[in-house]
């Protein structure tokens, strides 16, 4: 805890206390005292939901405290003539630190329910994002087209300025950008960023990583492609040799 931090929860510890205070010195004449220490649990419930635990623990000594000079006999003294006094005082810390504890549990579980619910929606954008690029795989555009959809999406995803995809051996970013290597088997990729990128660089290489098994798939249709275009050309060509031989044994064959 920095100490403007420290210093922000100690007011708020005094701030309730008071409060508390003055409203059983409002209270005081039309109702018993020992009934008004419930207003010091509503100030301990106050500053557990707001500042945790031991804040809270603080704030229900404080209470205690304040409420033996201030109400009980005799008052303006930490002392205690009535055993019975005691038992209330005791009673009543006892109860402000069970309140100050449920309510700082309370206080962590909405914490840790609101921490995994900010986690599911980033891995939801991240996942969505993910299977945009593979539909742009999927579109069987050249790869420098897909690099390019690529690209977009990512800019478009994570607010970025400009987002580009480029398979080079070493990564050549501009002065705005960010790099992140992508790791493809098919050799070097690096998707740059401009530096406005409204994600985290984690969310980013968990996306680049994804988006690397993409781009081999790419690499590996286009190669595929390439492959078939060149056994058709090939074939194509044995065709057209063995026509042109047939054509020719066929000439000689003839009478003349």
């Amino acid at each position: 805890m920095s100490l403007r931090e420290g210093a922000l929860t100690g007011a708020e510890i005094l701030l309730a206390v008071a409060a508390a205070t003055g409203g059983v010195a409002a209270l005081q004449s039309s109702t018993p005292v020992q009934g008004l220490g419930m207003l010091y649990l509503l100030a301990v419930l106050a500053i557990a939901i707001r500042r945790g635990q031991l804040a809270a623990l603080i704030a229900a000594v404080l209470s205690v405290l304040t409420f033996n000079y201030l109400y009980v006999t005799p008052r303006h003294q930490l002392t205690i003539a009535h055993s019975s006094d005691l038992v209330h005082l005791v009673v009543l810390l006892i109860a402000a630190a069970v309140v100050g504890r449920l309510a700082a549990l309370a206080r962590e579980r909405a914490a840790e329910a609101e921490s995994r619910a900010r986690l599911a929606a980033a891995r939801e954008r991240e996942a969505k994002l993910v299977a945009e690029v593979a539909s742009a795989i999927l579109a069987g555009e050249s790869i420098g087209a897909q690099l390019e959809s690529i690209g977009q999406r990512v800019a478009l995803a994570t607010a970025a300025g400009r987002a580009r995809v480029v398979l080079e051996p070493v990564p050549t970013p501009r002065a705005d950008e960010i790099t992140v290597p992508l790791h493809p088997r098919a050799g070097n990729a690096w998707l740059y960023l401009t530096r406005d990128v409204a994600w985290d660089r984690e969310a980013i290489e968990r996306v680049g990583a994804s988006i690397g098994r993409l781009i081999d798939v790419a690499v590996e249709r286009e190669r595929i492609s390439e492959r078939a275009a060149e056994n058709e050309a090939a074939r194509r060509a044995e065709v057209a040799k063995t026509a042109i031989l047939h054509a020719i044994s066929h000439d000689l064959r003839s009478p003349l």
